[in-house]
């Protein structure tokens, strides 16, 4: 029952301590595009990470720059470039630098005049005090809360079944929702059967359902 927490934890705490060590971590991984349907049932597209959705999580919690690098037509000419916030959410990016140029050319000196847009910008509005030049001591993650989780679970599962037809539900939502928790418990399991010590599994089950459900 522990596998997964376990396999996250070891996970975890090797990048972590390589980071303390004062590396940058690159974390690369293959794209492809999927179809999402949001809430009210409208689709979309978006170009997303091929690596598994339960390791993609756990990379997105830990990285400060989340971006895509890929060819593209400008100016008469083929050039490289990477997308570090998507416009209009067709390509999964972001990061914690709220202000960082949403694309720039593939360059080291590109990215790290990208930081210090953002950087100076996130000083223009908190203020000075708001930006340190102190290195930042990567603390070890918060434990989570069984309760918590399940009533998120449960939230999304009851917006569905408010919003959305008997039917459409029955026929379209509801093989996918068991499909995604039999991916984490195994078949056959229920939400309602996890234990405190399968918390884990509950966080990665409501990531995968609100990435589907966007």
């Amino acid at each position: 029952m522990g596998g997964w927490s376990a396999l996250k934890k070891e996970f975890e705490d090797v990048f972590q301590a390589i980071a303390q060590l004062g590396y940058a971590i690159v974390f690369i991984s293959h794209s492809k595009e999927g179809t999402f349907k949001r809430q009210d049932g409208t689709e979309f597209t978006q170009i997303y990470p091929s690596v598994s959705t339960s390791y993609n999580s756990i990379v997105e919690n830990m990285v400060d720059i989340y971006g895509y690098l890929h060819p593209v037509f400008k100016d008469g000419k083929n050039e490289v470039v990477i997308t570090l916030r998507s416009l209009d959410g067709s390509v999964r990016c972001g990061g914690r630098l709220k202000y960082i140029p949403s694309e720039i050319h593939s360059s080291y000196d590109a990215l790290v005049e990208a930081l210090n847009i953002a950087i100076d910008k996130e000083a223009e509005v908190h203020g000075e005090d708001y930006i340190t030049t102190e290195k930042n001591v990567i603390t070890k993650a918060e434990e989570l809360d069984f309760d918590k989780l399940i009533n998120e679970f449960n939230s999304m599962i009851n917006n569905l079944i408010e919003t959305i037809d008997k039917e459409e539900f029955e026929q379209d939502y509801s093989p996918k929702i068991t499909h995604i928790i039999e991916k984490y418990l195994g078949k056959g399991k229920k939400i309602n059967q996890c234990t405190r010590d399968q918390v884990e599994m509950i966080q990665m089950i409501n990531t995968e359902l609100k990435e589907w459900l966007k």
